[in-house]
């Protein structure tokens, strides 16, 4: 009974340990934060990934600008609203990407790092930075304006809807734009949620596309056309697909950012280290060479019996003759046979 019962205790305390350690395992890689690649609830970008495979294109996370912009051919990188600043080195990695062929999408609203950050590409867009309303051509509330696609977006049906979710607008300076709200829209300047006689209707740009050398940079004013909700919707998802669509290579540049979880982050460090894969290696190796040449001693880790109580043959003896004073020698020595343990050795008197 005793060894049943702590049988199931080793059981309950083998299952406690495997849901903590797959608890711990979901929350290491997985994030709540928005724009996150790892993020699938409703303000995250995790839906990116399969759009991208949609157009036959592989996806990959970089968290290192080095890694982020290595082949600029038949390759797009996403940068969704950075919480840090570019450093002058790093910004200049990204331009050569571009002028050597490379594609670099910039979505971002109110941030404070991007138009710096289109400064040193090269860039003549820069996000407005304040809210963009339209209260005659919206999808929920004003603040989910919508913009229809011009003829210059040769990858989209022209006047597909676009809906943004509190974006801004952008200066197109004389580039070429592909979607642009309504003459209803206007910026609301001082986030008053109305139409102050000093905010003008006007339709203005929301995406651009610019060439720079070799490649393309565009520009979008609101991130949140990427993330999982919005992409439900059937013209943002058509908009983000044919950006897209025209690379072999989506990828994700999260090297600005802190939306990494722990575990995929560890991921990413091990594929772009090859001393850790090496040693990683050897530790799997010499794991499977344990489980395989020694598996007794697995499970013996596992299944310890309890260890029985040693008896006294005399003191059985003794026990057995006092209760049964009518047993003779060999009666006693038979008994004495079938309770023993098969390890005790009883003498020839017995």
């Amino acid at each position: 009974m005793a060894d049943r019962i702590g049988q199931y205790a080793r059981i309950a305390v083998v299952g406690l340990a495997v849901v903590v350690v797959l608890s711990l395992g979901v929350g290491a890689a997985t994030s709540s934060a928005s724009f996150s690649a790892y993020n699938s609830a409703w303000n995250g970008a995790a839906d990116v990934q399969p759009v991208a495979s949609e157009t036959g294109a592989t996806f990959s996370v970089a968290t290192e600008v080095e890694t982020a912009y290595r082949e600029p051919n038949s390759t797009v990188s996403i940068i969704l609203s950075p919480d840090q600043a570019y450093t002058r080195a790093e910004a200049q990695r990204v331009r050569e990407f571009v002028e050597q062929g490379g594609t670099v999408i910039v979505a971002d609203d109110f941030g404070p790092h991007t138009n710096p950050l289109l400064s040193a590409l090269g860039s003549d867009v820069r996000i407005d930075g304040r809210l963009l309303r339209d209260e005659q051509q919206y999808a929920t509330t004003p603040n989910f304006s919508e913009a229809t696609t011009t003829p210059n977006a040769t990858f989209l049906d022209t006047d597909q809807t676009l809906t943004l979710n509190h974006g801004s607008a952008l200066r197109a300076n004389g580039t070429t734009v592909l979607a642009r709200s309504s003459e209803f829209s206007y910026v609301d300047s001082n986030r008053n949620y109305q139409l102050d006689d000093s905010e003008a209707l006007q339709s203005r740009p929301i995406a651009t596309q610019e060439s720079v050398g070799d490649g393309t940079i565009i520009v979008v004013s609101d991130p949140s056309m990427f993330i999982n909700a919005m992409l439900e919707r059937e013209g943002n998802r058509a908009f983000v697909t044919g950006l897209l669509e025209p690379h072999d290579r989506v990828v994700a540049d999260y090297s600005h950012t802190e939306q990494i979880p722990p575990l995929a982050g560890f991921v990413l460090w091990l594929q772009r280290t090859p001393v850790a894969q090496v040693g990683f290696g050897a530790i799997a190796l010499a794991l499977v060479g344990v489980v395989v040449f020694r598996p007794r001693q697995l499970v013996g880790v596992f299944d310890r019996k309890t260890e029985p109580t040693p008896v006294d043959a005399d003191a059985l003896r003794a026990y057995l003759a006092s209760q049964h004073p009518d047993w003779d020698e060999t009666e006693l020595g038979r008994v004495m046979t079938g309770v023993m343990p098969e390890e005790t050795n009883l003498s020839e008197d017995d």
